[in-house]
C-alpha cells in the first residue's frame, strides 16, 4: 500500500539540516498510522525542523527529518504506542515492531541503527520515566534528613546514570546523543528526587529552612537544570522550566507580579528568537485541548502573552479557534440530544435510539483526558457514520453538576445522544469491565451489538485513529 500523506508541514527558521533516515516496520496490522514529531509540540526547543510527519499507510515506512543539530525525535506508532529517541544530524535509525495482541496497545519492538546500544538502554531504563521515582518514595520514607534523602538519592541517580559515561568510554559513540540522553535523564530523576523534597519540606525535623535550600541547589547543580539543551529533550526540560520559573520568583529585579504568578513564567528567559512561536504555540495548543477552559492562570498567561506579544498572529488564531472548532463539528450535520431519563439499564437507555451498533464513549466533564479525545472525533465521527454507526455518551457527571453537562455539550457542540448515568448504571459499566475495583476510571470507550445484545469493552481510544476503526470492523464481521 501506498502510505497516504495526512500532514507533512512546519518551517519557522532557515539554517541549515542535514536529514535524519528513520525506517519503520510494523507486524500485526495492514494498517498502521506513524508519527514522527519533535520532543516538544509547540516548538519550544531551539532545533530548526523543516518538517512534521503523520503518515497513514500500510506496514513499511520511511522518513527523512531534516534537523541543524541534535536532538530528540518523539515517534508514534498508532496513536497508541509512545518512543523518543536521540538522533544527531546524518543518523539513522530502523524499528521493527510486531503488534502483540490486536485488541492490546503493546508491541515488540527491535531497535537498529546509529547508536543502536544507546537508544536500547534509553528505551528499556528510562522510558517512561516513572518507572525509576518509586525509590524516592522509598527514601522519603526511610531518611531522617534532608542531607541524608539528598546522599542517598544521588547515589541512586549515579548509579543509573552512570551507563552514560561508560559507553563513551568503552565504545566510539556519537558524543552528543550521548549528551543528550545524559542530560534527559538527570535531570528529571533530579527533578523527581526534588519534588519528594518539597513535600517533605513541612516537616521541621528534618532540618532548617536554609538547609533545605542548600540541598535545593545542589539538586539544581546536579541535575543541570540551568543547561539550555535541555530544551531538546522529552522529560528533562521540565527540570529546566521550573529552575527558571524559581529563578524569576526570587528575582528582584524583575517588577512584573503577575509575571512572578504566572506557571508560564519561564518564557521570560528564553530566547527571544523563539520565545513568542514558544510561548504562544503552547497557549494556543492548551486552548485547543481545552477549547472550553477559562481558569484563572488560563486568563493570567493569555494576558501576560498579550503584553508582551500584543500584535502576535497567535492572539488572532486564539481568538478564531473557538468558532472554527464549533464549525468543523457542525458541518458533519450531525445532532445534539440530551436526555435527562433515568433508565433502569443501559440497554433500556440504548433502546431508545434507532439502530444495531453503538460506540459508547463514558467520560465526565472534570475528566481531562476525556475532554482530549474529542479533538479526534471529527475524523472518528466521520467513520461511525459511513458505517451506520450510532455515536453515544454517557456521563457520570454528578447530578448536581447536572447544567455544567449540559451547557459543556452545547457550547462545544459534541453530537450524539447523552444520558447522564445513574449510580446504578455506573455499576453495570464496572460490572461489564469485570474490574474488582469499585471505583469507576474513565474515559471508557464501549462498543454494542443491538442484535446480539452484547457489549464489548476497552476499545482503544479515538485518538489511536485507523486501530479503532479497524477494530470495530472485526467486531461488525463476527
Amino acid at each position: 500500500m501506498i502510505p497516504e500523506l495526512l500532514l507533512y508541514a512546519f518551517t519557522f527558521l532557515q539554517q541549515d539540516t542535514i536529514p535524519v533516515k528513520i525506517h519503520i516496520e510494523i507486524q500485526g496490522l495492514d494498517t498502521n498510522t506513524v508519527s514522527i514529531q519533535p520532543p516538544n509540540e509547540n516548538f519550544k526547543n531551539e532545533v530548526v525542523f523543516d518538517k512534521i510527519a503523520l503518515i497513514k499507510g500500510g506496514r513499511n515506512f520511511d522518513f527523512s527529518i531534516n534537523i541543524n543539530k541534535s536532538t530528540f525525535l518523539f515517534i508514534k506508532i498508532n496513536g497508541e504506542m509512545n518512543m523518543a529517541f536521540g538522533f544527531s544530524p546524518g543518523d539513522s535509525l530502523s524499528l521493527f515492531l510486531s503488534k502483540i495482541k490486536a485488541e492490546k496497545s503493546t508491541y515488540k519492538l527491535d531497535i537498529r541503527g546509529s547508536n543502536e546500544l544507546a537508544h536500547k538502554i534509553y528505551f528499556s531504563k528510562f522510558f517512561p520515566p516513572a518507572k525509576n521515582y518509586q525509590q524516592f518514595s522509598n527514601l522519603s520514607k526511610t531518611e531522617k534528613s534532608y542531607s541524608s534523602y539528598y546522599k542517598k538519592s544521588k547515589i541512586y541517580i549515579d548509579s543509573l546514570t552512570g551507563i552514560w559515561d561508560s559507553l563513551k568510554t568503552i565504545y566510539n559513540y556519537n558524543n552528543e546523543v550521548l549528551e543528550l540522553y545524559t542530560l534527559d535523564t538527570k535531570s528529571i530523576l533530579y527533578n523527581a528526587a526534588l519534588r519528594k523534597m518539597s513535600i517533605l519540606k513541612r516537616d521541621t525535623t528534618l532540618g532548617s529552612k536554609d538547609k533545605y535550600l542548600n540541598i535545593q541547589n545542589l539538586i539544581n547543580y546536579h541535575g543541570r537544570f540551568s543547561e539550555t539543551k535541555l530544551l531538546r529533550t522529552p522529560f528533562g526540560i521540565r527540570g529546566h522550566y521550573e529552575y527558571l520559573s524559581s529563578i524569576i520568583k526570587d528575582d528582584d529585579a524583575i517588577e512584573d507580579e503577575v509575571l512572578k504568578k504566572s506557571d508560564q513564567a519561564y518564557y521570560y528567559y528564553l530566547d527571544p528568537l523563539i520565545r513568542e512561536n514558544s510561548w504562544g504555540s503552547e497557549i494556543l495548543e492548551n486552548k485547543l485541548l481545552f477549547p472550553n477552559s477559562n481558569t484563572i492562570q488560563d486568563s493570567i498567561n493569555l494576558v501576560l502573552f498579550a503584553k508582551y506579544y500584543p500584535n502576535s498572529e497567535y492572539l488572532k488564531k486564539i481568538n478564531l479557534l473557538q468558532d472554527s472548532l464549533i464549525y468543523e463539528r457542525k458541518a458533519l450535520n450531525k445532532k445534539v440530544s440530551i436526555d435527562l431519563k433515568e433508565y433502569a439499564s443501559l440497554e433500556k437507555s440504548l433502546s431508545t435510539i434507532k439502530g444495531d451498533y453503538f460506540f459508547i464513549d463514558t467520560w465526565a466533564t472534570w475528566c481531562i483526558p476525556c475532554i482530549q479525545e474529542f479533538n479526534y472525533y471529527v475524523n472518528i465521527s466521520k467513520y461511525l457514520i459511513k458505517n451506520n454507526i450510532q455515536e453515544v455518551f454517557w456521563s457520570v457527571d454528578k447530578k448536581s453538576d447536572t447544567e455544567k453537562w449540559k451547557s459543556y455539550i452545547n457550547k462545544q457542540f459534541i453530537a450524539g445522544y447523552h444520558f447522564q448515568l445513574s449510580e446504578n448504571n455506573q455499576l453495570e459499566i464496572l460490572k461489564l469491565l469485570g474490574g474488582k475495583n469499585d471505583i469507576l476510571s474513565i474515559p471508557q470507550y464501549l462498543f454494542y451489538n443491538k442484535k446480539k445484545k452484547s457489549f464489548t469493552v476497552n476499545l482503544p481510544r479515538p485518538s489511536s485513529g485507523v486501530v479503532l476503526e479497524t477494530y470495530i470492523n472485526n467486531l461488525m464481521k463476527d
